[in-house]
């Protein structure tokens, strides 16, 4: 009973239950009490007045309490083992407080060769080590141990937790990680909530008020931020939609532009095989009037030497007429007279194989105006019948009937009627004939 009276005093100490603590230490019967629970009793006692030292803001008690907390040392000192892990843990924070770093971590080695990982005890352990480097400004150790003792309470489920918000404070302190500090002070104080233990709340708070506050900073910082990118996000998405209604409507205009070229130079190429097609055309017109002015003068010439030797003959006619005049030889005069037709003769001739030649497809032509009954078929297709001769000479721009008459010797009747005839035989309007 004396034993489980000294535990539950060092229990209310931790949690800052002072009063309470002090009244069941000073209850307990120390006459009662066998070498475990006086070991526990003056752990408990070393442990309260060295809290109430610590915490106190009054001069004289704190030198009061602090005197009571070295006097009760000094009991551990010859009581306890040197090879207690209560003893240990107090040699390393007075080696530490003394400024003796290699000597607190021999210390704290030899805790730790005698816990094991998971344990409670060795989240202990490792709490007073990391607190032993900090001590002499080793902050990567320190966290290191924080880390490992922070660990094993979560897994262990221990609600008194004293490395977590040491972490939650050094991250946001030294290392300026805001959200994993609010993350770690937010569980640390809902643990110590369902501990409920009043000084480890005060130890807390200042902690998570801190980090809350640099949490929400950074938290509107990151609002603020976020807003000015939805911001520019928006602004960027205007200029974007502007750009794509730019691009649109300019890739219309090409659309358009190309089309209406397309069909320009659709446009251009019928007209190019058109100015082909008419270039080729003059080509052969050209060609054709090259050919036909050169059978034009070969004719002219042949034309032009047969009138020569027509005029010879007949000077040569007149004199054999007058001649025969004066020896008045009728019957010779007579048969001088009649070889006349026979030079009339040689002149169509000449003029038909001339004219088929200039036109050597006029027959076909003229007879593809008549009915198939009234085409005229030649015996001799180098000779032209009397009809083909009268318009051989309407198509060489000899309209006049008497100049058609005087040419071929015939009455101008006689040309009427030739004339006449054909157009009742024409497929087509008799006007039109002549000019076809």
């Amino acid at each position: 009973m004396e034993n489980a009276k000294a535990l539950l005093a060092f229990q209310e100490s931790t949690t800052g239950d002072y009063a309470e603590s002090y009244d069941l230490l000073k209850s307990v019967n120390i006459a009662d009490l066998d070498a475990e629970g006086k070991r526990n009793y003056l752990w408990a006692c070393q442990h309260l007045y060295g809290e109430m030292a610590y915490y106190s803001n009054v001069p004289s008690l704190k030198k009061y309490y602090a005197g009571k907390h070295n006097a009760y040392q000094a009991a551990i000192d010859s009581t306890f083992s040197h090879d207690d892990d209560l003893y240990l843990q107090m040699q390393e924070v007075r080696t530490r407080d003394a400024g003796n770093m290699k000597e607190a971590l021999r210390l704290s080695d030899k805790r730790l060769s005698m816990t094991k990982p998971g344990t409670h005890q060795y989240a202990i352990v490792q709490f007073y080590r990391g607190m032993t480097y900090n001590q002499f400004g080793d902050k990567e150790q320190f966290l290191r141990c924080l880390l490992r003792s922070a660990i094993c309470d979560v897994q262990l489920a221990v609600m008194d937790q004293g490395s977590l918000w040491e972490v939650a404070n050094l991250l946001n302190a030294e290392l300026g990680e805001q959200k994993r500090s609010h993350e770690y002070i937010k569980f640390a104080w809902k643990s110590a909530t369902v501990f409920n233990t009043p000084i480890r709340s005060r130890q807390i708070m200042p902690v998570l008020t801190q980090i809350e506050e640099g949490y929400q900073k950074e938290l509107s910082s990151g609002n603020q931020h976020l807003r000015l990118m939805v911001a520019c996000s928006a602004l960027l998405l205007f200029v974007v939609m502007l750009l794509l209604y730019y691009v649109n409507k300019q890739r219309k205009r090409i659309a358009a532009a190309h089309h209406k070229l397309k069909e320009t130079n659709h446009a251009l190429q019928l007209a190019n095989e058109r100015l082909n097609e008419m270039n080729q055309s003059l080509n052969g017109m050209n060609q054709s009037l090259n050919e036909s002015n050169k059978m034009k003068e070969v004719y002219i010439g042949r034309f032009l030497r047969l009138c020569a030797i027509y005029v010879d003959k007949i000077e040569t006619m007149r004199k054999r007429v007058v001649k025969l005049v004066k020896a008045r030889e009728l019957n010779k005069l007579l048969e001088q007279m009649q070889a006349g037709e026979a030079y009339m003769g040689e002149l169509y001739e000449y003029f038909d194989s001339a004219f088929l030649k200039l036109f050597p497809d006029f027959v076909e032509e003229f007879n593809a105006l008549l009915r198939p009954e009234e085409r005229i078929v030649l015996e001799d297709d180098s000779r032209l019948s009397t009809t083909l001769r009268i318009f051989a000479l309407i198509r060489l721009g000899i309209e006049d009937s008497s100049k058609i008459a005087e040419f071929l010797h015939y009455s101008v009747n006689t040309i009427y009627n030739y004339r006449a005839k054909i157009k009742n035989s024409a497929i087509c309007d008799r006007e039109e004939f002549e000019q076809r």
